[in-house]
């Protein structure tokens, strides 16, 4: 299917209910997971077209994933994302954000402390405020401090699937290059139960991945 044909907008997943079809991506896909949730080190990558499906695909992923193979999830926007500090921050904000509604959000509550503010005109929300410092210690820990937070869900949540999608502005960074090889490094010689596993999305994608991250990729713009 071209892109000009396509059902999906880019960046805006399909409804769950409405979402039929790539039966053999959805399984290969929830396999990595689920081997992630086991303490395997996994990784996946997702190619196509901008507009084919991949935001909505992984989407569905997540969505079966959190419902059978206890996982928390977070699906995390990066397009204009300036560096990698930002990118992180990102990231928690949205784990924090879409975990609010969930039985274990006091334990995240507890591991982020005084970092969160509750915000909102209508309803309350919760942002994470995190100083440069804090992003610039977390760019160098962020394993270890993966590996603390799924510590504190023990018992309710077997592994995270951090889903990064439209990396496409970082993607040609050397300091985003450098942190993605020296964290896939890390993990890969730390063992010790279900880790987290950055991935990577060139353009109109999605990463989703392995105890942690997986990645969509797409061509360039």
């Amino acid at each position: 299917m071209s892109p000009e044909s396509s059902l999906f907008t880019p960046g805006q997943p399909v409804p769950i209910e409405f979402f039929v079809g790539r039966v053999q991506e959805i399984e290969r896909l929830r396999s990595l997971v689920q081997a992630a949730a086991r303490g395997k080190f996994k990784i996946g990558f997702v190619t196509g077209e901008r507009g084919i499906g991949k935001t909505s695909l992984v989407s569905f992923v997540r969505h079966l994933s959190e419902k059978d193979d206890r996982v928390a999830g977070a699906h995390v926007f990066l397009g204009g994302a300036k560096d990698v500090p930002d990118m992180i921050r990102r990231t928690l904000d949205r784990l924090l954000k879409e975990n609010v509604e969930k039985p274990w959000y006091g334990k995240l509550k507890d591991f982020f402390g005084k970092r969160i503010e509750e915000v909102g005109l209508f309803g309350i929300s919760v942002q994470l405020k995190l100083t440069q410092n804090d992003l610039q210690q977390l760019m160098h820990e962020f394993v270890p401090t993966i590996r603390r937070l799924l510590s504190q869900l023990k018992g309710e949540r077997k592994a995270f699937l951090l889903i990064l999608d439209d990396i496409n502005g970082l993607a040609d960074s050397a300091e985003f290059a450098n942190w993605l090889k020296s964290t896939v490094d890390e993990i890969a010689t730390r063992p010790g139960g279900p880790q987290p596993l950055p991935a990577d999305r060139r353009s109109g994608g999605t990463a989703i991945g392995s105890a942690g991250v997986a990645a969509l990729t797409g061509p360039r713009l």
